[in-house]
């Protein structure tokens, strides 16, 4: 399963979700390294965790209606994790590694909070136990303000970084 939703949250409350995670107040963690193992520099990322197991963000109450319509969209029983990723602009185009969240049955998704690229990459292989050898595309999916994407966790997807804008900012969250 792959959903893609426009307009996914109402327009006040996602233009909130926006306005916090674009304001100059926002904690960014840094992460030092997106991509380990491509070469040149390490790529920085920023990241905030809202929600996942013990850790709740001051700023979780906000987030959690966003959780909770997902939740219901995929039919999952539990919250697992909902996490803010910022990657910054790269004059190349970076693929990130492509991956799962988790390595067991979950549901994920991404959220595109503002105006950037950087297109999520959908695959047709899905993890079992180890990642395929070759990966062939199922689905390029442009960022667009207040979209959603909702898929079957096991699916193996990726990013890009940002080229023609300075960042390319996104909800991750995940349910069982």
């Amino acid at each position: 399963m792959i959903k893609v939703i426009d307009d996914f949250l109402t327009p006040s409350y996602f233009e909130e979700i926006h306005r916090l995670l674009i304001s100059w107040d926002f904690d960014w963690y840094c992460q030092p390294n997106l991509a380990p193992g491509l070469p040149g520099p390490p790529r920085v990322n920023f990241s905030h965790n809202f929600y996942m197991e013990e850790v709740r963000s001051p700023h979780c109450a906000l987030i959690l209606p966003f959780m909770y319509q997902v939740k219901d969209i995929c039919g999952a029983k539990e919250l697992l994790r909902c996490r803010a990723d910022m990657t910054v602009v790269h004059p190349d185009k970076i693929k990130h590694p492509p991956h799962v969240d988790f390595q067991f049955p979950h549901y994920s998704s991404v959220f595109y909070v503002n105006e950037s690229d950087g297109e999520t990459v959908m695959y047709n292989e899905r993890w079992d136990s180890k990642y395929p050898d070759t990966l062939t595309v199922s689905q390029v999916i442009e960022p667009k303000p207040n979209r959603v994407i909702i898929f079957d966790g096991d699916i193996i997807h990726t990013g890009h970084s940002p080229v023609n804008h300075q960042t390319r900012v996104i909800l991750n969250s995940n349910y069982v």
